[in-house]
């Protein structure tokens, strides 16, 4: 039986921190994967806050000392 699903967009990770070597990390990981991602990058609490409240990402992924 071939059932016909429509796409599914790819999920959404938000990842913020304050050392852009850390984003570059957490990027090249995911960008690696065999699924697709949609990621975003903030480099403070307000921006992240922002973008998380704006995108309604899947995964947040944050520095806890920033």
């Amino acid at each position: 039986m071939n059932a016909n699903f429509p796409a599914q967009a790819p999920k959404k990770i938000l990842v913020a921190d304050d050392n852009p070597d850390m984003i570059e990390t957490v990027f090249q990981y995911f960008s690696d994967a065999p699924q697709s991602y949609e990621l975003l990058n903030a480099c403070n609490g307000a921006i992240a806050y922002q973008i998380a409240h704006e995108e309604l990402p899947d995964l947040i992924i944050m520095d806890w000392e920033m």
